[in-house]
């Protein structure tokens, strides 16, 4: 069997990849009966081998925090995170949990329901609500459905019922993080696509409210209708004063209720003169909604000439 002093050993001279560190650790953790420990909650002290193991030069994959009042179980979690490259950090209680939250970004959280204190649930509302977007596991003895289902509906991303094993908790972990950073990404692309389509300088784009108002808007639909952005932000520009008067129930406005199909219709620029545009509105929270304009009046100039030389 591999000793955690040997693993240290090897990996300060260079002999051990990470990779098979993390495994012999893990083997090692399994091994002393860390699982024993996370079925029993953590009554028996874990092996504190694992917990000298020191590793340089390794990207931290995430920063998890373990929110649970088992001071043996909890060290026994760590440990084994650790073990896999995480950097791991212990709360005991639920406001310790929160303070940990509003002091620096973490990519999971691993919660046990019954807290001293504010309850499990309660920190998972809470954290919700303050905007907090990593994954959160739970942990729990509590093999009922009513219990998990509260979970889930208050935020929780997943559940694991005591006892566990140590590569299912590993398992876990690695599937929420890497699930995580895959959304994000895909997050970041979309906003860089929005970002692009908003200043390409020929869609625009605006964000009303269900008033009529619009709150924002981009430079190419400034330019379309002919406002400035002071306009814009004196509260000058919105649908009432964009309306055609031909068409006035078409306009983004209160009544739209779904993302529909786009539809040609005509905006009134400042100067009083018409134009035809492109328009297709989609609802958003809070009752605002975002629509986009093509101005068609070149395509519409194009029309006509082709009309007239045939």
């Amino acid at each position: 069997m591999l000793r955690a002093s040997s693993c240290q050993e090897a990996v300060s001279c260079g002999r051990l990849p990470f990779t098979h560190l993390a495994l012999s650790t893990t083997r090692l953790l399994d091994s002393q009966r860390v699982t024993a420990e996370i079925s029993a909650g953590g009554r028996r002290k874990p092996p504190a081998p694992a917990t000298g193991i020191h590793i340089t030069g390794v990207a931290i994959m995430a920063r998890v925090l373990v929110v649970e009042d088992d001071p043996a179980l909890s060290r026994g979690i760590t440990a084994l995170l650790k073990s896999a490259g995480h950097a791991a950090e212990w709360a005991r209680d639920g406001e310790t949990a929160l303070r940990y939250f509003d002091a620096e970004p973490l990519g999971l959280l691993i919660v046990d329901i019954g807290l001293p204190g504010i309850s499990g649930f309660q920190v998972i509302e809470n954290l919700r609500s303050r905007g907090c977007k990593a994954p959160i596991l739970v942990l729990t003895a509590r093999d009922h459905v009513a219990d998990r289902v509260r979970g889930l509906d208050l935020g929780a991303d997943d559940y694991l019922l005591k006892p566990f094993s140590a590569r299912e908790l590993l398992t876990r972990v690695r599937s929420h993080i890497e699930g995580a950073r895959a959304r994000t990404t895909a997050l970041r692309a979309s906003e860089t696509r929005f970002r692009r389509l908003s200043e390409s300088g020929f869609v625009g784009i605006t964000v009303g409210d269900a008033s009529g108002r619009i709150l924002e808007a981009n430079d190419a639909f400034l330019a379309m209708v002919g406002f400035s952005r002071d306009d814009l932000v004196c509260g000058k520009l919105d649908w009432a004063s964009l309306s055609s008067g031909d068409d006035v129930a078409a306009e983004p406005g209160p009544k739209v209720e779904g993302a529909g199909r786009p539809r040609e219709k005509r905006y009134r620029r400042k100067d009083g003169s018409l134009f035809p545009v492109l328009v297709a509105v989609a609802p958003l929270e809070g009752g605002q909604h975002i629509s986009l304009s093509l101005d068609l009046s070149e395509r519409r100039r194009l029309e006509d000439q082709f009309r007239q030389a045939q």
